[in-house]
């Protein structure tokens, strides 16, 4: 089979999931929507004050409904990220499932225990985009030596298990019969 830049694609991925990468990803974005909205309910003010928060942005959003909506549209702001500043960094955290909501912008000493989780979290978003890059520049270059699946299993034997099982393709008939296009084209001409 030849190895296409679809398959070498997916042999990537394959190669990315095989080393853990994807996995580590996953769990690192799954800290990181935790992180969020810690620092969403520390906008806020804490737990309490979250809460009343909340109740206070339904009951706005159900009067923002009876406004008009012509001429012009009346509109809450919400975001799909939550916002922290420390130490003079500003980030913003993205909400994995793009789900919009209302919350403000979080400020605090880099000595506060958010900024110091979010240091760790950048740590380790580092460190995982090195593992992925280093597994990419190991793969990469052998896979960009060869055409084919067969050789890539000549140099790489364990490489059979990245290598996605592709369906051969049908093979088209021709959609007329030979003897007649050869009646057509007066083939053979020897006759």
């Amino acid at each position: 089979m030849r190895l296409t830049k679809d398959i070498k694609e997916i042999i990537y991925e394959n190669a990315l999931n095989s080393s853990g990468y994807t996995k580590e990803m996953q769990a690192y974005k799954a800290k990181l929507e935790k992180f969020a909205e810690k620092v969403r309910i520390a906008a806020f003010g804490g737990p309490k004050k979250f809460k009343e928060a909340e109740e206070t942005i339904e009951k706005i959003k159900s009067l923002a409904e009876k406004l008009p909506k012509e001429p012009q549209y009346v509109s809450l702001y919400r975001s799909s990220t939550v916002r922290i500043v420390f130490g003079g960094q500003r980030r913003s955290i993205e909400y994995a499932d793009k789900k919009y909501l209302y919350s403000p912008i979080l400020s605090v000493t880099s000595d506060h225990p958010l900024a110091l989780e979010m240091v760790e979290l950048d740590k380790e978003e580092q460190l995982l985009k090195e593992k992925k890059s280093s597994v990419l520049q190991a793969v990469r270059p052998l896979l960009n030596s060869v055409t084919t699946s067969a050789k890539l299993l000549l140099i790489w034997p364990e490489a059979a298990e990245l290598i996605p099982v592709v369906a051969k393709p049908k093979t088209q008939l021709p959609a007329v019969k030979i003897e007649e296009l050869n009646g057509l084209v007066k083939l053979p001409s020897q006759k």
